[in-house]
């Protein structure tokens, strides 16, 4: 049921089914185990080495994303401290791009687009 509730306006067609797919294999061996320990890891190894990312970083995070009090913050937080971009999908949950592909596909390519043409300008 949880995973459901990550798409707030627009649930993909494959929901039913991918989520079947999903009960499936979090009951094979080990897997229940291996989901606790992602979600209750600690954060603090991936924000030491924030300040040894230099390529270009797009946040994408929806405006909704229960995941965080407040997704705005969390973004800008991210953002600001990876020198990167940030793209806010209003009304989106915890994924935008499969919500709002049609918001999200364009801003990816564009900023791929940018970081293409500001490595072409470094060499």
């Amino acid at each position: 049921m949880y995973y459901g509730s990550l798409y707030k306006t627009a649930p993909p067609a494959d929901l039913d089914s991918y989520r079947a797919a999903l009960v499936a294999n979090l009951k094979e061996p080990g897997r229940i185990e291996a989901t606790k320990a992602l979600i209750f890891a600690s954060q603090a190894p991936c924000e030491a080495r924030i300040p040894n990312v230099h390529a270009p970083v797009l946040v994408v995070m929806g405006t909704r994303d229960s995941d965080f009090d407040d997704p705005a913050a969390e973004a800008d937080w991210v953002a600001t401290h990876l020198h990167g971009k940030k793209l806010m999908v209003q009304n989106a949950g915890h994924y935008p791009h499969v919500e709002y592909p049609e918001v999200v596909a364009p801003a990816v390519i564009d900023f791929v687009k940018d970081a293409q043409d500001g490595e072409a300008r470094r060499n």
